[in-house]
């Protein structure tokens, strides 16, 4: 995996300090030393490396609304970022049944934009969940659940379970934008 090979590399070295020391802060002194480590112990192209600082960045909440406060260092995200740089084997399991799964990544596929901001592509997500007969709409699935199959967050948690193999994570939206639009079809291709 490339985020464990630059820990691995130069034990005890500068990137070993940074990833076992260094606070990951909201400040771009801690991500352009990192870009520094990356190039300097030079297991990541350019375009890797970026990757990784959008990856800590999102995992870290840098820049965002609510800062995670139960990861203070980089090396912490290792574990749950497999996703962005291989398969995942051992993904959670769906709630639904293999055919209702089908059904919702396909009609997903159907509708995905690329170029669609976060709110436009949670309002495709919510038309699916329509089409399917989801509820879009949380208070009117919790004031009637027996009227729907499931709820807008279940038709994302598959997405998400296909995208990633976890069932929570960091926005969606993100990262599939990190991953990249071929990747994340030929991961949800894989299972229609």
């Amino acid at each position: 995996m490339i985020a464990k090979s630059i820990v691995a590399e130069n034990e005890g070295g500068v990137n070993q300090r940074f990833f076992n020391n260094r606070f990951v802060q909201d400040n771009d002194h801690s991500m352009s030393f990192f870009r520094k480590v990356c190039k300097q112990i030079g297991n990541l192209p350019n375009g890797e490396i970026e990757k990784m600082l959008a990856i800590l960045r999102l995992y870290m909440g840098i820049g965002m609304k609510r800062r995670r406060k139960d990861f203070i260092y980089a090396k912490q995200i290792f574990e749950l970022i497999g996703y962005f740089f291989e398969e995942n084997n051992d993904a959670e399991e769906f709630k639904f049944d293999k055919d209702t799964v089908k059904e919702i990544l396909k009609e997903y596929l159907a509708g995905y934009d690329h170029n669609d901001d976060n709110s436009a592509w949670f309002d495709k997500l919510k038309k699916v969940a329509d089409n399917l007969s989801f509820a879009s709409d949380m208070k009117a699935y919790k004031a009637n659940p027996e009227n729907y199959k499931g709820s807008i967050s279940d038709i994302a948690e598959v997405v998400r379970i296909a995208v990633t193999g976890r069932a929570n994570t960091p926005d969606l939206w993100t990262i599939i934008h990190i991953i990249g639009e071929d990747a994340m079809k030929a991961k949800i291709e894989r299972l229609c």
